[in-house]
Formats: C-alpha cells, sequence, structure tokens
C-alpha cells in the first residue's frame, strides 16, 4: 500500500546524492588563473601569443576548464596543434592527459578541457597552463580576452573554491590616437567629457549577463562599474564616477552574450 510512496523516497534520495557528487566542493586557498601578458601590445596585423597561467596558490589541481572569450571581428584565433598549446605545467606534470580543444560556433569562445590522468599527481602552480594564439587587425583597436563562466579548476573532480580569473586587454597600433573599435553596436557615454556623472546607453540584442568595466589609458583594469542580467533593448546605466578617481582619460568595456563594446570616456574635475 505505501510501496509507491516508499520509491519515491528512494527515487529523491538517489537524485540527492546524485546532484552532490556531480557538483561537490571544497573550501580552501584561492587558487588564481590569469591571461598573461595583462597588457598586450602589438602592431595591426601581428601575430601574438596569451598565456593561460596559474599563479602560486596552496591548492593543488589536477584538471580545469577555460573558457576565453573573445571579439572574432577583432581578433583572428589561429590553429595549432595540442603540442603547441599545452603549458608545460601540465606537460612536465604527467605523460598522460585528457585535452579537448573547441570553439563555439559562432567563434567567439574557446573551451579547453584539461586533465591529468596519472593516479595522483597534482600541480599547484606557478605556470602556463595553455597558449593559444591570435592575429591582430590591421587597423587600431582596443579589445579584451576574458576568462568567462564555464572556467574552473578540479582537484579529484571536485571544484577547488575560492577560484579567480583575471583578463587581458589587447592593445593594437596607436589606440590613444583613434577611437577604440566598437563591435555588432555603439556603447555611448553622455555627456563626454563628465563631472561626476555620465550615462552609458547601448542596443541589446536579447537579454543575457552584462558587465562594464572601467579600465585605464593604458589598459589597466580599474573598477567593475555594474554587473547583471540585462534586458534586451534599449539600455541605460548612469555612472558616478568614484570621488578617489583621478581625471583622465578612460575605457569602458560592456561584455554580454551578443556585444563586445568599447567607448572612451574623459573625466574633468
Amino acid at each position: 500500500m505505501h510501496r509507491p510512496r516508499l520509491e519515491q523516497q528512494w527515487i529523491r534520495a538517489a537524485l540527492t546524492i546524485a546532484v552532490t557528487i556531480a557538483v561537490p566542493t571544497t573550501a580552501s586557498r584561492a587558487l588564481d588563473f590569469a591571461l598573461t601578458p595583462a597588457r598586450i601590445d602589438v602592431s595591426p596585423g601581428e601575430v601574438f601569443t596569451v598565456e593561460l597561467r596559474a599563479d602560486a596558490s596552496a591548492d593543488s589541481f589536477n584538471g580545469y576548464d577555460m573558457a576565453l572569450a573573445y571579439d572574432p571581428k577583432t581578433l583572428v584565433l589561429l590553429g595549432a596543434t595540442a603540442v603547441q598549446q599545452e603549458g608545460p605545467l601540465f606537460t612536465q606534470a604527467c605523460p598522460q592527459r585528457y585535452h579537448l580543444f573547441t570553439i563555439d560556433p559562432d567563434s567567439s569562445i574557446a573551451h579547453v578541457a584539461h586533465v591529468l590522468l596519472c593516479a595522483g599527481v597534482k600541480v599547484a602552480g606557478p605556470g602556463v597552463l595553455y597558449r593559444l594564439n591570435f592575429r591582430a587587425p590591421t587597423e587600431n583597436a582596443l579589445t579584451h580576452l576574458r576568462l568567462v563562466e564555464g572556467t574552473a579548476a578540479y582537484d579529484a573532480g571536485t571544484f577547488v573554491i575560492p577560484f579567480t580569473t583575471r583578463d587581458a586587454v589587447v592593445a593594437v597600433g596607436d589606440v590613444t590616437a583613434t577611437a577604440p573599435l566598437l563591435s555588432r553596436g555603439h556603447l555611448l557615454a553622455h555627456p563626454n567629457p563628465f563631472n561626476p556623472v555620465t550615462t552609458l546607453s547601448w542596443e541589446a540584442p536579447r537579454a543575457g549577463w552584462t558587465r562594464l568595466e572601467l579600465y585605464s589609458l593604458a589598459g589597466r583594469f580599474v573598477a567593475t562599474l555594474w554587473s547583471g542580467f540585462g534586458t534586451a533593448g534599449a539600455r541605460h546605466y548612469d555612472w558616478q564616477a568614484d570621488p578617489q578617481l583621478a581625471s583622465g582619460v578612460y575605457f569602458v568595456h560592456l561584455s554580454s552574450p551578443d556585444l563586445q563594446m568599447t567607448t572612451r570616456v574623459v573625466l574633468l574635475k
């Protein structure tokens, strides 16, 4: 009489256990993945290499996933063999490795799955995990390489947390002499110059996670202005500059599923 209910309880318990096993985590010191160099200065049309590097950490890991986003209208990702792409931190640690490299159909995110297959072998950094080659556009531009959702490190199948990532900016030619390349639309700031508030405006083709970030004229990351889920259509964000922010020229970069846009703003005090 009570057998169906008992079976349902067993099924729910089994599903709970399965989910727990599939996505375990472990508390630990922060592990940091960085795209290096953080600032890449190249000439128009030049081929350059970006590396995924694991910084020194108290935490070891034996596998990771990388999701690297780039603007295919600005940069061309060049093909390479696994030997050329895999970094020494993994190749020198273990001769047997699982390696899978794919690119999204829209050619905007490169995915890497990389796992050590030697029993009990782990690495802790510092060292280079992976390398990718790009060709710069033939005109001046400012663009970014980003580690996006899907990037993670594992220790025997368990997520390593806390886990942080650092992106890279690519300056092609003289980015101070021309406005940065705007792709798939325009990111506008009004008023510009401003003090202390300017309105950032853009058109989003579809809803999705959106991030506005501030960079110095030299391409160094300054701050995240806003990050959250944005709706489709005309969007506006009123940015009030931090009182500690010095007068000068800055770049505001917007990234979302369909957009990678940059605009130059001038803060005058």
